[in-house]
């Protein structure tokens, strides 16, 4: 894991929540993820604006990210291996690097997304407070609450930032 956050981690703090927005004036979860691939690595991924109708539908989103894992420029960094929610957290916080995108269960589904930002913390958005910056290592001040979704989700790098 690396300590120190991403210099462009706070560009994006604050920015509004916005259904199916994908730009620096709002964007939902899905939207955040485009619009800082696209602003930091240069990077143009799939809008999906059309393929669900809002953010509110989980079960719908969480069948959505299944199928698109299968063929995005994604690999997930780590197979759960048995461990405990709070061991695989703590594995994935070590092998987690800025750009890598979080899968998180929200309200029973794995339908929430963010964006690894360095030193166990993510940026994500959500309805009502727009981005914000949020801790994922259990080891850390508040670090419990994610670490537990993001353990039954887990993390994909992009194909083009390995090495």
């Amino acid at each position: 894991m690396t300590d120190a956050m991403a210099p462009w981690a706070g560009r994006y703090i604050g920015l509004p929540f916005v259904e199916h927005g994908r730009n620096l004036a709002g964007a939902d979860c899905w939207g955040l993820v485009t619009v800082i691939y696209r602003e930091e690595a240069g990077i143009e991924l799939p809008p999906f604006s059309g393929c669900y109708v809002s953010t509110a539908e989980h079960e719908h989103l969480e069948s959505l990210i299944a199928k698109e894992r299968e063929v995005l420029p994604f690999r997930t960094i780590a197979e759960r291996l048995g461990e405990s929610d709070r061991d695989y957290a703590v594995r994935l916080a070590g092998l987690v690097r800025p750009l890598d995108v979080l899968i998180l269960k929200e309200t029973g589904s794995l339908c929430h997304l963010g964006v690894a930002i360095g030193g166990g913390r993510f940026l994500h958005t959500m309805e009502g407070r727009g981005c914000i910056m949020s801790v994922f290592d259990p080891r850390m001040e508040k670090g419990e609450r994610w670490a537990a979704r993001l353990a039954a989700g887990g993390v994909w790098r992009h194909r083009s930032l390995e090495g």
